[in-house]
């Protein structure tokens, strides 16, 4: 077997295995064991086998951004008692996931270009094999399905922390292989999105089975993940996706929409009677879903208007837990909680700004390619990923490299593809990378 396969085999792992966060080993059991996503592990080994071919490489200049971050952070401060042992950990740990991340990235922009049949029904496949492993954990969670008495003891923990309470019940929040459904959630409303332009964009996808399938799996278990923020990015993404359907089918312009409108009046209604619940609390925020993401932002805020020379490097990727460890209401672990304050509070004004940049570039792709349909998707997948627990997940790198690698097919007439083609050589040969 030759190199190009067995890249090509690697690749098709990485994506199929994206799900399997950290959470696999609770619920194997064994929550000693150090784990490492097998879906940078496999991109590796697969930008070694194509090193030479993958030549478009958005974002490289966030790496050596987040090396000085971090070195500049572990001077300004130490890391807390608790993690002391493991201090090298915790200063290299998000650097160099952010490394990692970005060379899946590279490793996706390239497959997509040239294997994007092959990418995309790699998509569609772990989307589906994720959702039968969601709705079986889900099943044994309510004990109609049999799981060794470790997994279950994790399912019945995770119940109790990721139920929903309504009038006449309560309902646990479906998460798969992820400790948490937001992220969940965030890793299906990625892949619906890739597999709902592929469907909406060429005609062979139409024919697709797998593609047609993933898409509709994927749709299904974004909801029922019940996340606030996935729910707002799906509503986000609905509304341009039901004006372009519109001019080929009503039914699924009216379905789109109603879905969008569905979802966008549920996270209104929920954010509402959540932030009337969290009022009347009182005490600590920890817990609290708005109060807490409100006292990490302005805590934030304290510690750069207190320490001023982390104002443009930040105090290091990852180590806002070492600072507000030390107040005594959170563990040293916890995070902001708001991407765009964990970035500008990680890597300073100036990593804060290669971010922005490196996203607006791919946002200008997929708005040369997909027009409002390539913005919508963009700013839901953006919203998707604004507050969770941290930033850095494989499945929303992958669907951020469908739409960097999009390129007009059925969707986009001769003339927007023309001024396409234009467009992206001027911005590959310019700043915008």
């Amino acid at each position: 077997m030759d190199r190009k396969r067995v890249a090509k085999l690697f690749f098709g792992m990485a994506v199929i295995f994206a799900p399997l966060s950290y959470a696999v080993k609770f619920l194997a059991g064994t929550p000693d064991i150090t784990w490492i996503d097998p879906t940078l592990v496999f991109s590796v080994l697969v930008f070694a086998l194509a090193a030479g071919r993958v030549q478009e490489r958005p974002g490289w200049y966030l790496v050596p951004l987040a090396a000085i971050s971090m070195f500049w952070g572990a001077l300004g401060h130490k890391v807390q008692p608790d993690r002391f042992e493991a201090a090298w950990y915790v200063i290299f740990r998000e650097p160099f996931q952010l490394g990692l991340s970005l060379l899946f990235l590279w490793v996706c922009i390239f497959y997509f270009r040239k294997e994007r049949v092959f990418a995309v029904k790699c998509v569609a496949l772990s989307a589906i094999l994720q959702f039968i492993a969601g709705v079986y954990l889900y099943a044994a969670m309510l004990g109609l399905a049999p799981v060794p008495s470790d997994t279950y003891e994790y399912l019945r923990v995770y119940a109790a922390r990721q139920t929903l309470e309504f009038g006449i019940g309560s309902i646990p929040r479906m998460a798969g292989t992820f400790d948490e459904s937001p992220l969940f959630g965030l890793f299906m409303l990625s892949c619906f999105v890739i597999l709902a332009l592929e469907l909406s964009g060429g005609r062979a996808a139409k024919k697709n089975g797998w593609v047609l399938t993933g898409a509709v799996v994927a749709a299904i278990a974004t909801i029922a993940s019940f996340s606030d923020q996935v729910l707002l990015g799906l509503a986000v993404f609905a509304v341009p996706m039901s004006l372009r359907a519109a001019s080929r089918s009503k039914t699924m312009s009216r379905l789109a929409l109603f879905a969008g409108l569905l979802a966008g009046g549920y996270v209104a209604q929920h954010l509402f009677a959540k932030g009337l619940i969290e009022a009347e609390s009182s005490g600590s925020t920890s817990g609290m879903s708005l109060g807490e993401r409100s006292f990490h932002t302005n805590y934030s805020a304290k510690i750069l208007a207190e320490k001023q020379s982390a104002i443009f490097f930040g105090i290091g990727p990852g180590r806002y837990g070492d600072y507000a460890g030390a107040t005594g209401l959170f563990p040293s672990t916890v995070t902001p909680q708001v991407t765009a304050v964990e970035w500008l509070i990680g890597y300073g004004l100036i990593g804060f700004w290669g971010i922005c940049a490196w996203l607006f570039g791919i946002m200008s792709r997929a708005r040369l390619s997909l027009g409002i349909l390539g913005i919508g998707a963009f700013v839901g997948l953006l919203v998707g990923n604004m507050f969770q627990a941290r930033w850095l997940w494989e499945g929303w790198f992958l669907a951020m490299a469908y739409l960097y690698a999009y390129s007009p097919g059925g969707i986009a007439s001769p003339a927007r593809a023309k001024r396409f083609a234009i467009a992206r050589e001027a911005i590959s040969g310019g700043q915008i990378v």
